[in-house]
């Protein structure tokens, strides 16, 4: 699961996929913007979560001190290739790829709430 460690984390990363996993060291929140650093045993992390990211921003209300958390970035390039396999539909998005295809709901927050056709090959 995890990719780098917090402590080992430079300008040499940007653009690349990176998991970190640790403790919450400390969070911080301001009216739009989340600051949770995150500790392991090679250091800290400055995770930045913006209000836009509602799913992630409720979180930070939800977690304390020492809690155990796994953090996730891909790159914007990554993103963007990911993306272009999403169709909206009327209930969230249909994914494809290849001769694969599921359909996922999603709530308004745009968290996905069905996605049992991932699972299924079409």
């Amino acid at each position: 699961m995890r990719t780098h460690y917090c402590g080992l984390i430079d300008e040499s990363l940007i653009g690349q996929t990176v998991t970190l996993c640790g403790w919450v060291n400390k969070i911080r929140l301001q009216a739009h913007v989340a600051f949770v650093d995150l500790r392991d045993h090679e250091g800290l992390a400055q995770v930045v979560i913006e209000r836009e990211n509602a799913a992630a921003f409720a979180v930070t209300n939800e977690i304390g001190n020492e809690a155990k958390v796994a953090v996730g970035y891909r790159s914007l390039a990554e993103l963007l290739a990911w993306a272009e396999r999403y169709t909206r539909t009327e209930a969230g998005y249909r994914y494809e790829s290849g001769s694969f295809t599921a359909d996922l709901e999603v709530d308004a927050d745009g968290l996905v709430t069905t996605y049992s056709d991932l699972w299924r090959r079409a």
